[in-house]
Parts: structure tokens; C-alpha cells; sequence
């Protein structure tokens, strides 16, 4: 008797897993409202790294991502922003970086880069010029350094 539940058990066990493993896997995720998609050289260098320039808090962007990219087994890690370096890319800056993972399939890593000296905001080499694409779709959007405010314009100027 205890042979036999054990052999249903197993059954329905690899069942479940099989169909688990059959589910499609989510594709990935629109872009945060609102948000501008980057251009630079090593946000475009692989169709599996997107970075988007967005004025979203954590709990909003990590909502947006657990709905956009759920499936009917998942988890979310916190990983040290450290991590982002070998996980993302090397010279990647990260202020947290977090991994939504569904098991045995995929995972999505999400790392945000708050930049908090003036510096962080633009290349060492900065001139207007040079800075921003021609097209008014995607080019680089950083706030200003006085207000902290985002501006569209061409040349960061301040909004105050």
C-alpha cells in the first residue's frame, strides 16, 4: 500500500514538473512607462540587455517587472551591487541589482543605477555636442545638476 501512494506520489510529482517545464516562458518585458531606452554602445551590444532611463522608485519598477514577467513558480534574490560586474556586464554601476528567478527555466536580472554625484551623471568628456544622438526618440536623458530635475531638451539646462 505505501508502495503503491509512493508511485502515484513520484507520478504526479514528474507530471507536474513536466507540465511546468512545458508552460511558455514570459518574453521579455515592455519597458517602465514613461521611460527612454538608451543607446549607448554597451546598452545595445546584446538583444538580451535593455537600460531605460526612468524616474520609477524600486517598489515601482519591481512591481512593473513581477507582473510583466510572472510565471506560476517564481522567486525574487537580492544580490549585492557588487554582483553586477560579473552577473551584467563588467564596469556596469549598480545601486541594487535583484533577479526574478522561475526554476529550472530562466531568470530576469534587473539592475538600477542611481547616480548620486555629478560626475555619474555624464561621460568625463562632456560637451553638448557630442553628448546626445540626433533623433528626439532615444538619446541619453540625466537630471539637472542644481535642481536634480529631468529636462528633454538637447543641452541640460536647469528647470528652476
Amino acid at each position: 500500500m505505501l508502495k503503491k501512494i509512493l508511485v502515484l506520489g513520484t507520478w504526479c510529482l514528474v507530471l507536474g514538473m513536466g507540465i511546468y517545464l512545458i508552460l511558455p516562458i514570459p518574453d521579455f518585458p515592455p519597458p517602465p512607462p514613461g521611460s527612454l531606452q538608451s543607446l549607448e554602445p554597451a546598452d545595445t551590444e546584446s538583444i538580451y540587455r535593455k537600460s531605460y532611463f526612468t524616474n520609477m522608485s524600486r517598489p515601482e519598477i519591481m512591481a512593473m517587472y513581477d507582473k510583466s514577467y510572472s510565471s506560476p513558480v517564481q522567486y525574487r534574490m537580492d544580490l549585492p551591487p557588487e554582483s553586477a560586474y560579473t552577473v551584467i556586464r563588467d564596469q556596469t554601476r549598480s545601486s541594487y541589482l535583484e533577479e526574478i528567478i522561475h526554476p529550472f527555466r530562466d531568470s530576469l536580472y534587473i539592475n538600477v543605477f542611481v547616480p548620486i554625484k555629478p560626475y555619474s551623471l555624464f561621460k568625463q568628456n562632456y560637451s553638448p555636442s557630442n553628448s546626445f544622438p540626433a533623433d528626439d526618440q532615444n538619446y541619453g536623458h540625466a537630471p539637472c545638476w542644481n535642481c536634480g530635475l529631468f529636462n528633454y531638451q538637447r543641452i541640460p539646462t536647469c528647470l528652476k
